[in-house]
């Protein structure tokens, strides 16, 4: 069981787990886990994803009933990245893809214009064009 202890500085312990409301349970010195507050961070980590990672703790009151996580010393875990199934780039009017002499330009009005030097249009299947009308030069 925790108790209130004299301390003048910060405790360095490590996130043990997560409760049921996913707020982190930390653990210093070989004690049990205790829930932790925790301060505003700018982009709050997902506290499953650092579950074993050192935290910087403070004690309320100086009270080990109620730590304070303070900040992370270890960079969270993140789990393998998979690639997402569709990516989506949206523009309003006007959406310009361009690398040196290459360029594809797709317009809110429906337009699609492709522009190179060079265009290769190869496919192991159909290769089709369809249109209202087709010019071809």
């Amino acid at each position: 069981m925790h108790t209130s202890i004299e301390t003048t500085g910060v405790i360095i312990g490590s996130v043990a787990g997560v409760d049921a409301k996913g707020s982190p349970l930390v653990s210093w010195s070989g004690g049990e886990p205790v829930a932790a507050q925790v301060v505003w961070m700018a982009a709050m980590p997902k506290w499953t994803e650092c579950v074993g990672a050192r935290v910087v703790l403070g004690l309320a009151d100086g009270s080990e009933c109620q730590p304070i996580i303070l900040g992370l010393l270890d960079a969270p875990a993140s789990p393998p990245q998979r690639e997402p199934d569709v990516l989506r780039i949206a523009s309003g009017r006007e959406l310009v893809i361009e690398c040196g002499e290459a360029k594809i330009m797709l317009r809110a009005d429906g337009r699609v214009e492709i522009r190179g030097t060079h265009l290769v249009s190869r496919s192991s299947g159909p290769n089709k064009i369809k249109g209202g009308a087709v010019h071809i030069n």
